[in-house]
């Protein structure tokens, strides 16, 4: 005997592995994240959409917001003319 599945029982388990492989992030990314993280000093995470992404940086107050703005803007940087 075949047991066979039903369009409607399918069709949840398709949307689970289309929406999966859409999350999946590429290897580098990770990585991406612990060196921005080591380079700012606090938690970074990279989030991946479909069309777009997101960076997230954590900072613990006022302060560590400047310092964290210090560090990325290019303006403060000596081996950059701007």
């Amino acid at each position: 005997m075949v047991w066979r599945r039903s369009w409607r029982s399918a069709r949840p388990a398709a949307r689970r592995a289309g929406r999966h492989a859409t999350s999946r992030r590429p290897p580098a990314w990770p990585r991406l994240s612990e060196r921005l993280g080591d380079r700012l000093e606090t938690r970074v995470k990279i989030d991946l959409g479909k069309a777009k992404g997101k960076i997230s940086i954590e900072f613990a107050n006022t302060g560590d917001l400047q310092r964290i703005v210090d560090l990325i803007d290019p303006r403060n940087r000596n081996d950059r003319v701007i």
